[in-house]
């Protein structure tokens, strides 16, 4: 079971891999030392060794690093996106009024992936879409591009206007009624979640709260955030707002498996 789309019904061990990310997500400095990765994995059932052992295939695959002090940080490419993840909370406020105007991207090796974490389409003629609707625009959105590993050299630019059919046709590329489904079925999961939280023994809550967080926080971070016209309810500020409240929820639950791992 993956911890980035979890069954809050079912607390059973998990991934070490996805769980050292995970723990990244929420720690406090985005940084966790051996210590919390032999605590955690007490909580979920993983020896020692094995948590060792997936920190240092992270480490092998560049997507984790050590620290001179002992600690474990998000390395590479990676390190961009957990940035990303760790501004969730930012989500309620990055959307802004569409005036009509899009951002394009040319098909570039190796750029599809921030891309699409962007909230850019590709189009059937082999560029990237997106409505201009985060508030910084272009330049924003190119930081971002760079930070994740985008070379500077890509081609971008800023549409004044299309026209009503590739309007139309454009507005196609996002699933729209998909992400408003997914957006509706982790509400639940996460009031679900907080009304039984206190019914379940100390460690299954913190399985069941740090897997769920971390759910909620990837979507919430990888919401293209369309213009609102477009959008269906519940919307990704929802969204944010439910994952504030239960984020308390889960530190709590967390902190009460520690003491007793």
């Amino acid at each position: 079971m993956r911890t980035t789309d979890p069954d809050p019904d079912d607390t059973s061990s998990t991934d070490p891999v996805a769980l050292i990310l995970d723990l990244l997500l929420m720690a406090d400095d985005a940084r966790v030392s051996s210590d919390d990765l032999t605590a955690a994995g007490a909580v979920f059932d993983q020896p020692a060794d094995t948590m060792s052992d997936a920190a240092a295939r992270l480490i092998g695959e560049g997507r984790l690093a050590r620290t001179t002090d002992g600690f474990h940080v998000e390395g590479g490419p990676g390190a961009a996106s957990i940035r990303r993840q760790r501004q969730w909370r930012e989500t309620a406020f990055r959307r802004r009024v569409w005036t009509g105007c899009w951002l394009l991207a040319a098909d570039t090796p190796n750029a599809a992936g921030p891309l699409e974490v962007e909230g850019f389409r590709r189009t059937a003629d082999g560029f990237w879409l997106r409505p201009d609707t985060i508030v910084g625009g272009l330049d924003a959105c190119r930081d971002r591009l760079h930070h994740a590993g985008v070379p500077p050299t890509l081609f971008t630019a800023r549409l004044d206007r299309l026209d009503d059919a590739a309007t139309r046709q454009a507005a196609s590329l996002w699933e729209v009624s998909g992400m408003g489904e997914e957006r509706k079925a982790l509400l639940a999961r996460l009031a679900r979640s907080s009304e039984r939280r206190g019914s379940l023994p100390p460690a299954a809550a913190a399985r069941e709260s740090l897997t769920l967080g971390a759910a909620v926080i990837r979507a919430i971070a990888r919401d293209p955030i369309l213009p609102m016209d477009w959008d269906t309810r519940p919307l990704v500020e929802e969204l944010v707002l439910a994952m504030q409240a239960y984020d308390g929820l889960r530190r709590d639950a967390w902190a009460a498996a520690l003491t007793r791992a």
